[in-house]
């Protein structure tokens, strides 16, 4: 039998060959090296610097919301409207949901540096009426008030899961109550284990990160893994925009979606618009569908103490009490005056003293 010969490959595509080889085995090049460094540094980094910033200053958050779940051919519809405002330790938190023809949850809290109170809807629903004051005390907690509606954390808490819901992620095995997972708490979660994180979009101002974690799930209370991805807006301060979420327990299929698009506005304010969650749970008898839109608008401007008051609401505030009153600077100088007076009388008698001794 001859043998047959190949004519030799020409040199430029026997370096091609070996340079395809050499790469195969090669390590992380260094964009790799960097797109993981931007996911464990640069994200978290930023995403609490926006975090801290509406945190302390203050801030406005306005909502409203539709949600709809469906099971077994059944709908069940509601609507919803927040406001939350937060000045250092003043907070205002206000929420009405309705469902159906009936108002199932209406409450309303604010606290200043005088007084706390609650109002609540009279019996026609068509207005607000003053149900407690409380005034408050250095140590007040509205735990031990009585307040209606009010969870064990009191509804500071409540206003403060709200904002920090703003840049987190609500997730299959939580709930909108508990804020969230923050950004960067997303490596604590257990079990996580990063599969690939990659840029995205024209300008790579998108970052993809996928990953997997253990998780509960809340019916069968049995333990599963969940695989994610998740985007973040690399040009809005690392924030995340959208999660996919899906995970198996026997024949019960889940997946989540959840999503939140920011805008930047004028005067300090934000925009937050597609904001969705989404839920489908499946096994071999029901699906059962929940979604959740909503829009918000968040303003990050200074809030006089008035608006944490009674007379936000057209009430008026309880007697002795009059935020619009401007500070005494006439005692203020007066004091100072007494005192100048005072230690001027002094050195003015030592003196003499000491003459008449000499």
């Amino acid at each position: 039998m001859k043998s047959i010969c190949h004519p030799p490959l020409p040199p430029h595509l026997l370096a091609v060959i070996l340079l395809l080889l050499l790469s195969a085995g090669r390590a992380p090049s260094a964009d790799g090296d960097r797109v993981h460094q931007i996911f464990h540094s640069r994200v978290p980094r930023e995403v609490r610097r926006f975090t801290d910033q509406l945190r302390s200053g203050s801030i406005t958050i306005e909502s409203t919301g539709t949600s709809l779940y469906e099971s077994g051919g059944k709908k069940n519809e509601s609507r919803s409207t927040t406001l939350a405002k937060k000045r250092g330790q003043f907070y205002l938190l206000k929420s009405e949901q309705q469902s159906g023809s009936t108002d199932n949850l209406q409450f309303c809290y604010g606290i200043n540096s005088q007084y706390c109170f609650e109002l609540t809807k009279n019996k026609s629903g068509s207005a607000w009426v003053i149900s407690k004051v409380v005034f408050a005390t250095p140590d007040f907690d509205e735990r031990k008030q009585s307040f209606l509606l009010v969870s064990e954390g009191g509804f500071r808490h409540l206003a403060d899961n709200f904002i920090s819901s703003l840049t987190s992620v609500w997730m299959a095995h939580g709930n909108g109550m508990d804020g969230g997972v923050e950004a960067e708490k997303l490596f604590e979660l257990p079990g996580f284990q990063l599969k690939s994180v990659s840029l995205e979009g024209p300008n790579e101002n998108l970052l993809r990160a996928k990953f997997t974690y253990d998780l509960t799930d809340t019916e069968t209370k049995k333990q599963c893994s969940s695989d994610c991805v998740m985007d973040f807006d690399l040009g809005m301060y690392c924030l995340p925009t959208k999660l996919h979420q899906s995970y198996k327990v026997g024949s019960k299929q889940v997946t989540h979606d959840w999503e939140r698009q920011w805008v930047t506005a004028a005067d300090n304010s934000y925009t937050v618009k597609r904001a969705f969650d989404g839920k489908t749970t499946s096994d071999s008898v029901t699906t059962q569908v929940t979604k959740i839109r909503t829009d918000m608008n968040v303003n990050t401007r200074d809030l006089p103490e008035t608006d944490f008051a009674l007379s936000a609401f057209g009430f008026p505030e309880p007697p002795g009490i009059d935020f619009n009153k401007p500070f005494p600077y006439y005692l203020l100088a007066g004091g100072i005056g007494i005192v100048c007076l005072g230690a001027f009388i002094f050195v003015r008698s030592r003196a003499r003293r000491e003459r008449a001794v000499s």
